[in-house]
Formats: C-alpha cells, structure tokens, sequence
C-alpha cells in the first residue's frame, strides 16, 4: 500500500538545510500531481533523501532534485528514472529459478575445478607436481608469452595459437633477498643469496 510522505518536522531534518529543502520540492510535488504513478515518482525521490545509504548518497540525490527543481516534468522523469533503474532491479523475482542452459565451455571450467580439487590438496613434493599446480592455476599458459603448454587439452584456440614445452619458474619475493652483503662466506644459505 503507498504511504505518503512524512511532513518534513516528522522527518527531522535538524540541521541539514540544502536536503531539507530537496525534501519540501518532493513533498510539494506529491502534493501537487494527480496520477499515481506521479505521486509514487515524487515519493521515490523524497524516501531516497529519507532512507539515503551514506551522506555522500543523500548529498547527491539533494543534488539532483536542486538540479531539475524548476521543471516538474524533469523532476518526475527524475523519480521515473531511480524506479527503473535503482529500485526495480534490486526487487525480490516471484518466479521459480530458471533451468541453468548447458554452456558449451562448461565441461572445460568443470575439469578444471575438478584438476584444482584434486591436484591442490597440499603443497607438491616435487618439481612435476609444482609445475602441474601452475599449468592449472594459468589456464595452461606460458605468463610471459601467452602460449599454451603442450600439456593443455587441444581444441581450435589452442591449435590455432600453437603450443610449446614450458618450464616452472620460481618467482622470489624481493623480501627474500633482505641483508645480502658481499661478505664471502661458504654457507649454502649465502651462496643462495648472492643469487638475488
């Protein structure tokens, strides 16, 4: 049922006179209309300034409503358009959940997950596992050149782009190359951070 606007000493205002006067244009445009559809428009916009997320949001609905204060019909138009595009997409679908469509590159993000499910248990023990672990994770592609490992399942992309033999890399955080000096020491830790 449409409730109308609460006069503006019911809304408290206290101390914020630019969105209360936002708010008595939307309360004198209620006032003034004739068609529901109308009156609900001028009532959007007042609730809006009312039951505003954030000051930053109120503060630019007042804004709006200031910048088309003078002309009624912008101003419903105004109301029209937070109904539409603010309020509509956002109610509750009274009807059932639609059967999901068969995407035909479903199956390949499903093996994926199933790969990543069952490779990604622990951390890998050894260089094949590291690397099966990164062709997954990059989508079966070299990150610096973009081109598919030879190891990726063949379908038109990839036998288009062509496919190469990659290698595992091991990326180290510069955080791991801290107190390096040029001291020489035979220390396998220290022959290991000369290398950074």
């Amino acid at each position: 049922m449409p409730v109308a606007l609460p006069t503006a000493q019911e809304a408290k205002f206290y101390d914020r006179h630019n969105a209360l006067g936002a708010y008595n244009i939307c309360h004198a445009l209620e006032n003034q209309v004739t068609t529901d559809e109308s009156r609900m428009h001028a009532r959007i916009l007042g609730y809006l300034i009312l039951h505003a997320p954030s000051s930053t949001a109120q503060a630019e609905i007042v804004r709006a409503i200031h910048s088309c204060a003078q002309d009624e019909r912008t101003l419903l138009a105004l109301g029209k358009c937070f109904r539409l595009w603010f309020i509509i997409p956002f109610k509750k679908s009274r009807g059932r959940t639609p059967t999901p469509s068969s995407h035909p590159s479903r199956r390949s993000f499903d093996n994926v997950k199933v790969n990543l499910k069952e490779i990604m248990r622990e951390a890998p023990r050894d260089h094949r596992g590291a690397k099966d672990q990164a062709l997954i994770r990059d989508g079966y592609k070299c990150v610096v050149t973009g081109i598919y490992d030879a190891m990726a399942e063949v379908d038109d992309t990839t036998a288009m782009d062509g496919t190469v033999h990659t290698e595992l890399a091991h990326i180290l955080p510069e955080s791991t190359c801290f107190n390096v000096s040029d001291t020489s020491t035979s220390s396998p830790e220290e022959v290991f951070l000369s290398f950074c």
